[in-house]
């Protein structure tokens, strides 16, 4: 709870930031938006953990409840994108995939009722899977966006290279594998890994940013205990 309030604390104070102090601070604006990106992680912890599950009058409520969460949870990993800080967005995208990928998996292992004839229940599959396939769809294009942003904006770190796992495993004739840690793609403009290592300074700016920033919180939790009377 109180690593949540201090990530929701961080991006109501960057956004309270003029517009010309923004753009000035890029070590800000990453940390800023990891800390909505951490918001959403959050948020995604509990989604994950809903299940579907019989009877049919719980099962309908899970849908619901989790198709809210799914909402909320998406909402948040797309808001990370308009910090535009490269590294976050590509974790972000990465994990928008995830959380639709989580949804379709839930509804393709929805189990089914008991007392249905063969026909029956071929008919029920068939029917979760016309509700599960746009849903899954939208979890590979947020992926191949992952992938399309690596080479743009000259981003690589896990969460392209996760995304491009998925595309790999999932539309293997669009996304072979290069190596065992490089997917290619026939319409990217720009290799992965070159843009991999075109990356490593930007990604080298934020990691010290973050590093420093864990460093000054340190120091302040250790001063206020200090101060604080026995």
């Amino acid at each position: 709870k109180e690593a949540e309030n201090h990530f929701k604390q961080t991006v109501a104070k960057y956004k309270r930031l003029p517009e010309a102090a923004r753009a000035k601070a890029a070590p800000a604006t990453a940390w800023a938006a990891r800390a909505r990106f951490e918001e959403g992680e959050g948020l995604f912890a509990q989604y994950s953990k809903i299940k579907f599950m019989l009877p049919q009058k719980v099962l309908t409520r899970l849908i619901i409840e989790k198709g809210k969460l799914l909402k909320k949870v998406t909402e948040i990993f797309f808001d990370v994108l308009n910090y535009k800080s490269a590294a976050w967005s590509a974790c972000a995208l990465q994990k928008i995939g995830e959380t639709y990928q989580d949804f379709a998996t839930a509804l393709f292992d929805t189990p089914v009722p008991p007392g249905l004839s063969q026909e029956e229940i071929e008919v029920y599959k068939i029917k979760l899977q016309e509700k599960a396939f746009p849903v899954e769809e939208k979890a590979l294009e947020a992926h191949a966006k992952n992938l399309n942003l690596s080479v743009s904006a000259k981003v690589y770190n896990q969460c392209v290279e996760a995304s491009g796992a998925k595309l790999a495993k999932a539309r293997p004739d669009d996304y072979p594998r290069v190596t065992d840690d490089v997917v290619s793609a026939k319409h990217l403009v720009e290799p992965v890994d070159v843009a991999r290592r075109r990356a490593a300074p930007q990604l080298r700016d934020v990691l010290e940013w973050d590093a420093a920033e864990r460093l000054r919180r340190h120091r302040h939790l250790a001063d206020e205990g200090r101060r604080r009377p026995v």
